[in-house]
C-alpha cells in the first residue's frame, strides 16, 4: 500500500494518492534502500518539516521537492517518505487510557509498521540519524521505537524529547496536546522520570493557565492534561514513590467547580476517584460531578434541551446514590411544559378503494353462523408480521442522524426511553415500523369485529365461551374474561375491554410456563416478598422455551416494551394509553392468541394427569396462529397491502421529522 501525491512512475503511469497493500503484488516496484538516498531523504524531510508540523502538508511537499537526475527515479524512495510522515497521533479521550499513540497499526490505506521490510527501516534510520527539525526527529524516531528497532529505548527518548521541544515553542491548541502527550507516554514507557517531570510540569502549566484564563472552557486541552497529570508522578524502580510537586487535587478541584458540562465534569470526577476510599470524599465529589450537570441543565438554551439535561442529571444522581438529586432532577423535568418543548405530529395517510377491502373483510359477515364469521379473528397472523422483515426494514432505514442524535421516545412530556446503544436504535426502528403494521391491522380487526355483531348481534358470554372451549381453550375463567372484553368491545367500551383484557395476556403466559413445569416463582428474601415475575420476563421465559419470536416481539411491542404502545405498563400505572378501537381490537387479539393455548393453572395443580406432554405444549407455542382460514389469508393480504402504501408516506414524514427535530420522536 502506497500514498503518494503528484508523481508517475518509470512507465508513466499516475500515481497520485494510490492505495494498496503488497506494493510489489500491485505492480509497484519495492522500494531497495540505498546509501545515496539518505542526504536527499535528510534534505526534503527537514525542508517539508521545517514550518509546520503538519504531516499531510508536509507529505505534499516532499511529493513535490525537486531532485537531480543522478538519482534515478525517485517514486519509490518518495512513496516511503510520504508514507512514514501519513501515521497519525491519537490522544485518548473519554475512557480511553491518558496519553497519545502513533497509529501504527494499520488500516485499509496504511500497512502496519510491523509488516513493513527491512529496506524501509534501514531508510527511517538514515533520516532519523540525520534530521534536524524537532517535528522530523519526533516522527522518525517514534517511527523506531514503534517498529521496536534496535536501540529503541534511545529512539523513544529521542523523540519524547523532539515532542516536547515542539510543544514548548507552539500556542496552546490541540497540536501542542498531542505532541506534549505523547512525550509524556513516551517517558512514561522507557520509565523516563527526568522527561516525566518535564512533561507533567508544562501540563500543569497548560491546565493552570486554562482554568485561570478560560475557566469551563477548551475541555479537549483541560481534559487530557489532568488525566495525564491524575496518574501521578512516575515511580523509581526501587523506593518508596515520590511526593508528587504538582498539586493536581487543587486543579481537580478547580476543574469540577468550573465545568459547565456534565460529561466533562463525569470525567473530572472518574480522575479524582482515584485511589480514594473515605466514601464522605467520594460523596462530595458524586455531588459536585452531579451540580456541573445542574449546570449545564440551567444553562439550556431550549426546554426540549432542558429536558434532556434533566434527564442525564437524574440518571448521574441514580448511578451515584444520591437520592434527593434523583428526585430533583425529577422534579424540574415535571414543571416543564409539554407543549414548550417544541414537538410536533406528522401523520399520513393513504386511501384503499372500497372495493379492494370490501371483499377481504366479507370474511366477518359472509359465514352462516357467527362463531365461523369468528375464526377469521382467531386464525389472522401476527398483527406485528414476520420478526425477519421488521429486521430487515429497520436496517434498511437506518438513519445516520439517528447515530449522531438518538432517538427518545416521551410520554406524558416525558422522556420514556433513550435509543442510546445500536441494539436500542434497532429496536426503535423496529418499533416504529411494527406501529405501522400493527396501527392498521388493528383498524381491520376492529372494523371486522364490529360487522360481525352488526350481523349477527352482539354473542351472549356463555355462548362466547362455549366457542372458545370448542376452539382449543381449557381454562374456562380465562376465557370468561376474554369474553366479557369482547362483549365490552362490541358495546363501544373500550377502555373497559382494554382494561379487563390487559392483565389476562399475563394470566396466559404464566400459566403456561407453570404447565411447562418451569420454576418462575420467586422465593421470599430478605430484600423481597415472594412472587411470581412481570410480564416482560414471563414472555422472555417463553421465548426463550418455544413461543414463536414474532409473536413474541408483537406481545412486548403492545403491552410490556418502552419502544411500543407499552399498554399493560401505562394501564397499570394510570398513565395515558390509547383506548381506540384498533388498540383494543389488538389486545383481544394478544389475549386469544394465548388464551386458546394456557390451560387451567388450579386444575393442573390438582390433578397432574391434566398436565399437557411437554413436546405438544411446546409445539403449539411455537405454531401459534392455526391454518389460515381462505377469509382470514385474506384479511391478512389486505393488512399487507395497507401497510406498503402507507409505510412509504409515513416513512417520508418520519425523514422529514428527522430532519427538523431528531429528539422529539
Amino acid at each position: 500500500m502506497s500514498i503518494v501525491s503528484g508523481q508517475t512512475d518509470d512507465q508513466g503511469r499516475d500515481t497520485t494518492l494510490m492505495q494498496q497493500h503488497g506494493d510489489a503484488a500491485e505492480g509497484f516496484m519495492p522500494y531497495e534502500f540505498s546509501p545515496t538516498h539518505a542526504s536527499f531523504a535528510v534534505d526534503i524531510i527537514d525542508r517539508a518539516l521545517s514550518a509546520s508540523a503538519d504531516s499531510w502538508t508536509a507529505a505534499a511537499a516532499v511529493s513535490a521537492a525537486p531532485a537531480g537526475d543522478e538519482l534515478g527515479d525517485l517514486t519509490a524512495l518518495r512513496r516511503e517518505l510520504c508514507r512514514a510522515l501519513t501515521y497519525s497521533l491519537h490522544l485518548g479521550l473519554g475512557d480511553e487510557e491518558p496519553g497519545c499513540e502513533l497509529n501504527t497499526d494499520g488500516n485499509d490505506l496504511l500497512p502496519a509498521v510491523r509488516d513493513l521490510p527491512d529496506p524501509v527501516i534501514l531508510l527511517w534510520r538514515a533520516v532519523a540519524d540525520g534530521v534536524t527539525q524537532p517535528a522530523a526527529i519526533a516522527r522518525f524516531a517514534d517511527l523506531l521505537w514503534c517498529r521496536r528497532d534496535q536501540r529503541a529505548g534511545l529512539h523513544a527518548g529521542r523523540a519524547a524529547r523532539a515532542y516536547l521541544q515542539l510543544a514548548d515553542t507552539a500556542d496552546i491548541d490541540m497540536d501542542t496536546m498531542e505532541n506534549l502527550l505523547r512525550a509524556w507516554t513516551l517517558a512514561r514507557r522507557i520509565s523516563d522520570t527526568d522527561l516525566d517531570g518535564q512533561t507533567r510540569d508544562r501540563l500543569a502549566q497548560i491546565a493552570r493557565d486554562t482554568l485561570t484564563d478560560r475557566p469551563g472552557e477548551r475541555p479537549g486541552i483541560l481534559l487530557p492534561a489532568l488525566a495525564a497529570l491524575a496518574r501521578g508522578p512516575l515511580r523509581p524502580k526501587k523506593g518508596p514513590p515520590p511526593a508528587d510537586p504538582i498539586d493536581v487535587d487543587d486543579l481537580l478541584s478547580r476543574a469540577a467547580d468550573t465545568c459547565r458540562r456534565g460529561r466533562d465534569a463525569t470525567a473530572v470526577a472518574r480522575y479524582r476517584r482515584t485511589g480514594v476510599q473515605d466514601s464522605a470524599v467520594l460523596e462530595a465529589i458524586a455531588r459536585e460531578e452531579a451540580a456541573a450537570y445542574f449546570r449545564d441543565a440551567d444553562d439550556a438554551p431550549h426546554p426540549a434541551v432542558r429536558m434532556a439535561r434533566l434527564t442525564a442529571a437524574a440518571q448521574i444522581a441514580h448511578e451515584r446514590g444520591l437520592g434527593d438529586l434523583e428526585r430533583d432532577a425529577a422534579r424540574q423535568m415535571q414543571n416543564i411544559d409539554p407543549a414548550s418543548l417544541g414537538m410536533r405530529t406528522f401523520t399520513a395517510s393513504s386511501t384503499v378503494p372500497a372495493y379492494v377491502v370490501e371483499p377481504l373483510l366479507h370474511g366477518f359477515t359472509r359465514p352462516d353462523r357467527w362463531q365461523q364469521a369468528m375464526d377469521v379473528f382467531l386464525h389472522s397472523d401476527c398483527p406485528t408480521g414476520d420478526i425477519a422483515n421488521l429486521r430487515a426494514e429497520a436496517a434498511a432505514n437506518h438513519s445516520p442522524l439517528s447515530r449522531i442524535l438518538r432517538p427518545v421516545r416521551f410520554t406524558g412530556g416525558l422522556p420514556r426511553a433513550a435509543a442510546d446503544t445500536d441494539a436500542d436504535l434497532e429496536k426503535q426502528e423496529m418499533s416504529f415500523y411494527a406501529d405501522v403494521l400493527a396501527e392498521n391491522h388493528g383498524r381491520l380487526l376492529a372494523t371486522g369485529l364490529r360487522r360481525l355483531a352488526d350481523r349477527y348481534g352482539i354473542p351472549a358470554e356463555d355462548d362466547l365461551v362455549d366457542y372458545l372451549l370448542t376452539r382449543g381453550a381449557r381454562d374456562a375463567a380465562l376465557v370468561r374474561s376474554l369474553a366479557k372484553a369482547l362483549r365490552h368491545f362490541w358495546h363501544q367500551d373500550f377502555e373497559s375491554a382494554i382494561h379487563l383484557a390487559v392483565p389476562k395476556v399475563e394470566t396466559a403466559a404464566r400459566a403456561l410456563l407453570i404447565e411447562l413445569d418451569e420454576g418462575i416463582y420467586r422465593a421470599e428474601s430478605a430484600k423481597s416478598v415472594g412472587g411470581y415475575p412481570g410480564l416482560y420476563a414471563l414472555l422472555t421465559n417463553l421465548e426463550a422455551l418455544a413461543l414463536d419470536e414474532s409473536w413474541a416481539f408483537f406481545f412486548n411491542w403492545l403491552l410490556a416494551g418502552p419502544w411500543g404502545a407499552n399498554l399493560r405498563n401505562d394501564v397499570s400505572h394510570g398513565l395515558p394509553a390509547p383506548m381506540t378501537a384498533a388498540h383494543a381490537a389488538l389486545v383481544l387479539r394478544a389475549v386469544s392468541v394465548l388464551a386458546i393455548v394456557a390451560g387451567p393453572v388450579t386444575t393442573i395443580r390438582q390433578d397432574t394427569s391434566l398436565r399437557r406432554d411437554r413436546d405438544e405444549l411446546m409445539a403449539l407455542l411455537t405454531s401459534l396462529t392455526p391454518a389460515t382460514s381462505p377469509a382470514g389469508r385474506r384479511l391478512n393480504r389486505l393488512a399487507g397491502l395497507i401497510e406498503r402504501v402507507a409505510w412509504r408516506l409515513r416513512l417520508t414524514q418520519a425523514r422529514r421529522m428527522q430532519r427538523r427535530s431528531p429528539r422529539s420522536r
